[in-house]
């Protein structure tokens, strides 16, 4: 919602471009959110195991972008 109150206060009167909605808010904060996510692997436990590890990299490499997308492709239902 904060994208929606924020263009219309000033992107649209500066860019002249049309007003953005709900749906196309919630993509563009989902697109933002995945680009700019940082994990910070030094706080995880340091005595797990390797293969733990590997399966929690994997989970964040593999199973997290297609939340995402499937997420995303949910949304796109509504613009």
């Amino acid at each position: 919602m904060y994208l929606v109150f924020c263009g219309g206060w000033f992107v649209v009167p500066v860019f002249h471009l049309p007003v953005l909605t709900v749906a196309p808010a919630i993509g563009i904060a989902m697109v933002v959110s995945f680009l700019t996510h940082q994990i910070d692997l030094d706080t995880q436990k340091k005595d797990q195991s390797f293969g733990k590890k590997i399966g929690d990299l994997l989970a964040l490499a593999i199973v997290k972008p297609l939340l995402v997308l499937l997420f995303g492709w949910v949304v796109q239902f509504f613009v």
